[in-house]
């Protein structure tokens, strides 16, 4: 048998999984990104955008950077799809923000040279935001 149970939390969901057999229940529970906040992410990042006068794609991964949201912009750049879902799944997998990689390994031409190639999908320049509850 298994539950799934979804309650709001801010700007996040909270997910419990509960698998139960014999009496017994095994519990994992986390924050996700909600359908709803996903989609504020993607608005507001398309003013963003708009803002700074740049056509882009915006991408929304839960906290298995799995895909949750997308929207390329009229004019961007048919990279952006990719990198867009990358940025957003680097910030996701290390909860730090894609620009804050470059700085921590810019000095160390082992891990300057490694981690990109060595790390799917790791990008280590701006554009990656982990989404925060607060």
């Amino acid at each position: 048998m298994l539950t799934l149970l979804t309650l709001r939390c801010g700007h996040a969901g909270f997910v419990l999984l509960a698998c139960g057999g014999g009496g017994r229940m095994n519990a994992i529970s986390k924050l996700t990104v909600s359908a709803a906040a996903a989609q504020r992410v993607i608005d507001a990042g398309v003013d963003e955008a708009r803002r700074m006068g740049i056509a882009a794609s915006i991408a929304v991964v839960d906290e298995s950077g799995i895909l949750r949201a997308f929207h390329r912009m009229d004019g961007a750049a048919l990279v952006t799809v990719s990198s867009s879902q990358d940025k957003a799944f680097t910030a996701v997998g290390f909860g730090i923000a894609s620009h804050a990689w470059y700085p921590m390994i810019k000095d160390d031409p082992a891990l300057l040279h490694g981690v990109p190639s060595a790390i799917e999908r790791i990008v280590i320049f701006g554009g990656g935001v982990p989404i925060t509850v607060d």
